[in-house]
């Protein structure tokens, strides 16, 4: 079996050139610490077969640590139950630009991710990759470029 490298920054994704000379941990702990806003929200539907949540709730936040900003990428998922309501838990929380690192999605996350409605958050399933965003302009522009990877600030 092959070992996974360590975490670490990936240098061609930070920019500015360098890396920053913390851990995601650290960026995890000042985000609780300062805990500020998701910059938007978007959600998307589980892979099919899934049979742990049907639905993710993805929360970016930006984070200042240390001269560089960072984005922490957090799910919350959500389970169908057999009474009809919904269940939110915890997934995991990522850093782009840090290899080989997550961890559990921290607690307060849950807070700022909307009680899931079938009715609201609803998009096109039959459009390949489409998904519910509070804030589609945010969205696309986190996702489609590089102001996700860690840059000096």
């Amino acid at each position: 079996m092959m070992q996974q490298p360590p975490p670490g920054w990936d240098p061609a994704k930070c920019q500015g050139g360098g890396t920053p000379t913390f851990t995601g941990a650290d960026v995890i702990t000042e985000l609780g610490n300062n805990h500020a806003q998701p910059l938007f929200i978007s959600m998307h539907d589980a892979d099919a077969g899934n049979q742990n949540w049907d639905h993710t709730f993805v929360l970016p936040y930006r984070v200042t640590f240390r001269n560089w900003v960072v984005v922490v990428i957090a799910h919350v998922h959500v389970k169908r139950q057999t009474d009809g309501s919904y269940h939110q838990f915890p997934g995991n929380a990522y850093i782009p630009g840090y290899a080989n690192w997550g961890c559990p999605t921290p607690q307060f996350v849950l807070t700022d991710a909307p009680q899931f409605n079938p009715a609201v958050h609803t998009y096109n399933r039959a459009v390949r990759n489409a998904h519910w965003a509070s804030d589609t302009n945010a969205d696309v522009a986190l996702f489609s470029g590089r102001t996700r990877y860690p840059r000096p600030t």
